[in-house]
């Protein structure tokens, strides 16, 4: 029911609100069935990388693969081929939200990363 609601709602493919909203939603189309739904999401999303930076590309990839989302989808790949170019050379990732947050942005960065090789 919920699926059917948020497909229906769908602007050109994506919604327009934050992007994180659109993964968020993506992943839970994908959990509930609704896959041409999230593919949809899932293409404007791709289109969306190049703005997108560490926090939030870690953000992506594991709330999309969790939700099972495969980690050989064409933005799982690009998105985590973006971010280990991110990764500095003293190991962290900077996070925009300020250095405050790098830890924690460099947590969820290793988090993504650990999910996919592991999967490869």
């Amino acid at each position: 029911m919920i699926g059917k609601f948020l497909v229906s709602n769908l602007n050109e493919g994506y919604f327009p609100a934050f992007l994180h909203a659109n993964w968020l939603a993506a992943g839970l189309l994908y959990s509930l069935g609704e896959h041409k739904g999230s593919e949809s999401i899932l293409t404007y999303l791709h289109s969306k990388l190049p703005i997108l930076e560490a926090s939030n590309l870690a953000w992506l990839i594991n709330a999309l693969c969790i939700m099972g989302i495969s980690t050989e989808h064409q933005l799982i790949v690009d998105a985590i081929n973006k971010l280990q170019n991110l990764q500095h050379e003293d190991g962290r990732w900077v996070s925009e939200d300020g250095e405050w947050q790098d830890v924690h942005t460099t947590l969820e960065s290793i988090r993504a990363i650990r999910q996919f090789a592991a999967s490869v």
